[in-house]
């Protein structure tokens, strides 16, 4: 009957809107914070539209901009010779070398006269040298950045925010303590 064939077109019509429905739930592949979004409720996306971008709440990145003048001799000073033996050094380990001789990370946080800390990891080298401050950038990452309690005492670390990065190696023995004022040149 009539009435029997405009029933099931119906729910065939319904069933396809329920297929079409589930496939609009969009979920990211990480525990994310909404940095820019680009579409509004209800409104029609096609294939290949941007409809937001998303900050990693997981961990951040930082660059610490370093003179290579005081950076370096401070990495050469950890000389492990396990891995300067053979003369030849790979700087894409730089980070794993720098961790494993003691190298460590702290970003701060200057907030309304309130200072708080983070502790980092040395992620990477930049791996050049920037054109207008001739710096090399050490990248430090900071896990679970937009965490903020009672417990820690410090604010989440938005992206944009300006921070300082203290790199710390460790003193190697024996050490002999001379006062700046009896160097000469």
């Amino acid at each position: 009957s009539g009435r029997e064939a405009s029933l099931a077109a119906e729910q065939g019509a319904l069933s396809e809107a329920q297929t079409a429905l589930a496939r609009t739930t969009i979920q990211a592949p990480f525990r994310g914070r909404v940095a820019e979004l680009n579409v509004e409720t209800a409104q029609f996306a096609r294939s290949g539209d941007v409809l937001m971008t998303l900050q990693d709440a997981q961990a951040v990145e930082i660059v610490a901009e370093v003179q290579p003048g005081s950076f370096v001799p401070v990495a050469t000073s950890l000389g492990r010779p396990d891995v300067l033996a053979d003369g030849d050094f790979d700087t894409a380990r730089a980070a794993e070398f720098l961790t494993a001789a003691g190298m460590t990370a702290t970003v701060r946080l200057q907030l309304s006269g309130v200072e708080a800390t983070y502790p980092a990891t040395i992620h990477r080298l930049r791996g050049t040298i920037a054109e207008d401050t001739g710096t090399l950038g050490v990248v430090v990452e900071v896990q679970d950045p937009l965490s903020s309690s009672p417990g820690t005492g410090r604010p989440p670390l938005n992206v944009g925010t300006f921070v300082s990065v203290d790199l710390t190696a460790p003193a190697r023995d024996p050490l002999v303590t001379v006062p700046r004022s009896a160097l000469r040149h």
